[in-house]
């Protein structure tokens, strides 16, 4: 799936530079306004990071009412059209254990569903090609560092290009 893929940055916290990748699990274009410049979407990311020690004796000690130590701040969108127009729905934490590694991660799903503005470009329709951007931007603590698969840097801001057939 061209969605589904890996990409890390690193934040600085108390215990250090942190790990955490990214995942975009779902893309899905519902309407485009040409007179209002915008269309509506829905995205979904998820963010995965390693567990500390007390993630796991908390967890095991309340799996209910368990809430990791630390997370990392979620996405911002920069080009809604308005906050009320766009929707971010989080999902509770999900310890996952890792066989290969014999590491336990936590996963935290978001959904952003919404109106993005884009600037159109129309210059010969109805046959125009055009990209439609979800510009997202991550403030964490400390240093941010985006990497993409090839290992491009993106100081602050998730890119991703895919076509949305």
């Amino acid at each position: 799936d061209r969605f589904m893929k890996h990409t890390h940055f690193y934040t600085e916290g108390i215990e250090g530079v942190r790990e955490v990748s990214y995942r975009i699990t779902k893309v899905a274009l519902t309407q485009v306004s040409t007179i209002d410049e915008c269309f509506d979407a829905t995205l979904g990311l998820t963010l995965t990071f390693l567990a500390s020690r007390a993630d796991v004796f908390e967890f095991v000690a309340d799996p209910l009412g368990w809430e990791p130590v630390w997370r990392p701040e979620a996405f911002q969108v920069l080009n809604t059209k308005s906050d009320e127009d766009m929707r971010m729905i989080c999902s509770r934490p999900q310890l996952e254990k890792d066989d290969n590694s014999n590491s336990v991660y936590i996963s935290i799903n978001y959904t952003y569903k919404g109106r993005f503005l884009e600037s159109l470009e129309l210059w010969n329709f109805p046959f125009d090609v055009q990209w439609l951007h979800m510009r997202l931007l991550s403030q964490q603590f400390g240093v941010v560092e985006l990497k993409d698969a090839n290992q491009q840097l993106h100081h602050g801001c998730l890119k991703c290009k895919d076509n949305i057939d």
